[in-house]
């Protein structure tokens, strides 16, 4: 696996640096113009670590004043969704998180 990534790290560093089209670079190179997009976006998501914002507690509404009564969407990279629920339970959140952000890198 490794080997592949340094492959394709080695061509599009060798891409841009080129001063060519993608197509121009990809025929020179026989290599699948499909391909190597698919390598580059690849590439950039993984270069490009995952956001995870601490909530304080004192910004957490309490049951008292709640008001929340719709699921707030969380988007993350990779393609990740998470729908949290009004009554969610901060400890499985955390857990998720975690797996979303190991599974991304």
């Amino acid at each position: 696996m490794k080997n592949k990534n340094n492959f394709w790290e080695k061509h599009i560093n060798a891409w841009e640096n080129s001063g060519v089209s993608q197509a121009e670079y990809c025929r020179k190179n026989g290599i699948s113009v499909k391909t190597f997009g698919y390598r580059k976006r690849r590439m950039a998501a993984a270069a490009i670590p995952p956001k995870i914002v601490p909530i304080p507690q004192t910004a957490l509404p309490t049951e008292s004043n709640s008001r929340i009564s719709k699921p707030i969407n969380l988007y993350v990279p990779g393609g990740f969704r998470i729908e949290v629920e009004p009554d969610f339970c901060q400890i499985t959140l955390k857990r998720m998180l975690e797996v979303v952000s190991n599974a991304s890198v």
